[in-house]
């Protein structure tokens, strides 16, 4: 009886040991970054067709080392017009309607930390010509990781990047990687 009860214990923490390893991590992994130096093309201008790489670039730190770069693109997905029959009907988060000419673009985001390990990021941002096409210092944006590579292969989370008043921006990106 003792060997069966034994043998029981024993399958039954087996089976939980596999059921733990086959339902992954719950972690969250959290990383504050910095970009700096950050490199943005005029998204106020009317033709795209005068901005082929609509983008932006910037330096990665965290702690005040370099550890990647971060590029992306961003597309005008509704101008100040469409906003403004939108608010009427939605009131989109985020918008003010106080605010003549602005426009949301739809970003893509590309954290690169080296030897394929990388992050990738899409969401919206409401932009205006009165912030010279950034976004407004002190606002929060959250928007999606949709996957990774390398070790980060599948990272799945979002990223909050908040403007600073010297043209960086605070990223911090929450993510579970199993």
């Amino acid at each position: 009886m003792k060997k069966k009860r034994s043998a029981i214990a024993l399958l039954a923490l087996s089976l939980a040991a596999i059921g733990l390893s086959a339902c992954g991590s719950s972690d969250t992994t959290t990383m504050t970054l910095q970009s700096v130096n950050v490199v943005l093309n005029d998204p106020t201008a009317k033709a795209l067709a005068d901005q082929p790489f609509p983008g932006f670039h910037s330096t990665l730190t965290e702690n005040g080392k370099v550890v990647g770069v971060l590029v992306g693109v961003r597309q005008v997905a509704r101008d100040a017009a469409d906003l403004k029959l939108l608010a009427a009907t939605l009131e989109p988060k985020g918008y003010d309607s106080t605010l003549d000419g602005q426009f949301m673009a739809m970003y893509t985001m590309l954290f690169e930390f080296g030897s394929g390990n990388q992050i990738m990021v899409q969401g919206p941002g409401i932009l205006s010509p009165a912030t010279k096409g950034n976004l407004a210092a002190g606002k929060p944006v959250v928007r999606a990781i949709v996957g990774g590579t390398g070790k980060y292969k599948f990272a799945r989370g979002q990223v909050t990047s908040t403007p600073n008043a010297d043209g960086s921006y605070k990223q911090v990106l929450e993510f579970k990687n199993d």
